[in-house]
Parts: C-alpha cells; structure tokens; sequence
C-alpha cells in the first residue's frame, strides 16, 4: 500500500496540518519536514517510511506520519502506514530552583528587566518566555484591580466610574495570557506587589488615561519589535509574530540569562526552570493540582504533574492522618 505525493497532495496535507489545533511552531516543522520527504521520496510505503525514519529521528517526524494517516482517513483515501514503535526515553525532569536562587537571578540582571524575570516566576504558576515576552498593559484587570463598583452594579455594567480603591485595599490581580500554545486563552493571578509595581511604572511611563487606568496597547518589554522585519509584518503578521517571538526568546536567552544569570549563579540555567519552581513551590504550599494545572494553561493534569514534582515530605504529611488497617 502506497500514498503518491504529488504537488496537489502535498498542498491538501499542509491545509489539513494547518487546521489542527496545533501551535504555529509545530505546524511549520510539520510542513516543513513533509515537503523535505515528499522532495525525495514521490510515494509514501513502508520502504520510503524506513529510509526516512532512519534519517529523521524526532518525535516530531514520527507524528508527521501519523497526521498523513489521520488525513487519509478524513479524506476518504485508501492508506495506512505502520509507524515503527521505538523506546520512549524517560522525560527528563529540569531541576527547581531555590527562592534564593531565583533572588540572586533578578538581582544580576539590569534594572530595566527585573520586573520581566520577576514576572516568569509569579505569573500565575509560573509563564513560558513566549508568554512573558508579550505581557502587554491591557491584558491586566485594572478595572476590578482599581475600583469598587456603585451600590447593587458591577464594573462591567457601570464602566470605570466606580470608587478608586487604595493601594491599602487593592488586593491581588488577574492577567489574560493570549493566544498561547495551542491558541488558548486563560486568566492568571498576579500578586499584590507585582501588580501594583506594573501601575507604578505606568505612572512612571506617564500612560495613564483619565480613568486612572494604563491606557496603552503596546507590548511592555521590548525587544526590538518595532524594528524587526516590519516588511514581514505588513504582508504576514502571523508569520511575524512567530519570527519576532523566537528572536525574542534567543535576546533573553543570551542577553539576559547566559550574559548575567548564569554568571551570578555559576551555573548553566534556562528560563523554564522558574515555571518548574513556582509549581513545586505551589504543590508544597498545599495548592491542589487541579488548580496548579489551571494556572499552568495545561489540558491535560498528567502534564502538570511533571512540572510539579512532589516531594517525599509532603507525601508524608499528608499520609500523616490515615488510619492503618
């Protein structure tokens, strides 16, 4: 049984893989590796699969044999591969870091991107980069943040006009993160202190409107956005916003981490280790996992639990008050 791959088909399977709900990354090594494989090989058979899994050996080129399969199935076409099982390797789980760790980590880094690192790690359950690269002022709650809604109305009802609270009585915030992996949408929880030092620098930054609410729709971290391939923005501003976040990522990476933080700490960290902590940290607070999950944008809670691992001492606690049979 074979599947020709032919210019028409090739197209058909890229439209399918870009209907799926997978993230803009994913897609693009997806269609990439399919129009690699349908260069060199002009059928799909078990032969070709072979060859090609000998060459190809990311998980990501196994899955784009599935999809095919997936695809044939929905299109009605007579073909299905055996995809070769292989020997999964155990996911390796990164190390957490200590409060102190992560203190000396915001502390090396220059003062125009403390509050970027500080916000990795209290985000939430903690952020992605990709996440933390677009905080963007109007994605915070500042209306609920700010204000006490009139007697028997709600701030959604009634706008902004309501009694501005103080800084005594404001509690902690809520942020939307958007369009995130696999375009979900979700609110996350933003500390006190955090919250109210976004407002202090909008003060700061003179951005606020005359509500008293930042007014600004721009990201609040740059990294060059407004001079990174502006040519690609205007034709594909989806593209872009996939280019720009991984040229983004790359300045954290060696600008901010292995330039200062790695440095400060002597020794080699990646950024994804705060989101690793605070879940740890939350797990050992006693924050149940579902809600961990929730904050972490996760869908499926066995993904949580890698991110939080639980320790032997907590497994103890809360063993402590079971009755022996």
């Amino acid at each position: 049984m074979e599947l020709t791959l032919d210019k028409a088909r090739v197209e058909s399977i890229k439209n399918y893989i870009d209907s799926q709900e997978y993230a803009i990354g994913t897609k693009r090594l997806y269609k990439l590796h399919l129009q690699k494989f349908s260069d060199k090989y002009v059928v799909l058979n078990k032969s070709t699969l072979k060859a090609s899994l000998r060459k190809f050996t990311k998980s990501y080129h196994r899955a784009l044999f599935k999809i095919i399969n997936e695809y044939c199935f929905w299109e009605d076409i007579d073909f299905k591969t055996t995809i070769p099982r292989i020997k999964q390797k155990p996911r390796k789980i990164p190390e957490t870091l200590s409060l102190n760790e992560i203190k000396i980590m915001i502390d090396s880094v220059p003062d125009e991107y403390k509050l970027f690192i500080r916000s990795i790690f209290n985000f939430g359950a903690g952020l992605r980069i990709s996440e933390a690269i677009r905080i963007a002022w109007h994605r915070f709650d500042w209306d609920d943040w700010l204000y006490y809604p009139p007697a028997n109305e709600t701030l959604k009802e009634y706008g902004v006009m309501g009694k501005f609270k103080t800084e005594e009585e404001r509690e902690m915030g809520t942020y939307l993160i958007l369009e995130t992996k696999r375009d979900k949408t979700f609110p996350v929880i933003v500390p006190k202190k955090v919250m109210q030092e976004y407002y202090n620098l909008a003060m700061k930054l003179n951005i606020l409107d005359e509500f008293r609410k930042p007014n600004y729709r721009g990201a609040i971290f740059d990294f060059g956005a407004e001079t990174y391939l502006q040519d690609l923005f205007q034709i594909n501003p989806k593209m872009w916003r996939w280019k720009y976040t991984k040229h983004a990522y790359d300045w954290v990476i060696y600008n901010l981490i292995k330039k200062y933080c790695e440095p400060a700490l002597n020794k080699k960290i990646h950024p994804h280790m705060l989101r690793h902590s605070k879940a740890t940290y939350l797990l050992k607070e006693g924050v149940p996992l579902e809600e961990i999950s929730k904050q972490l944008g996760h869908a499926d809670l066995r993904t949580s639990m890698i991110y939080a691992k639980v320790s032997m001492k907590k497994v103890k606690e809360s063993m402590k008050n079971i009755k022996t049979i």
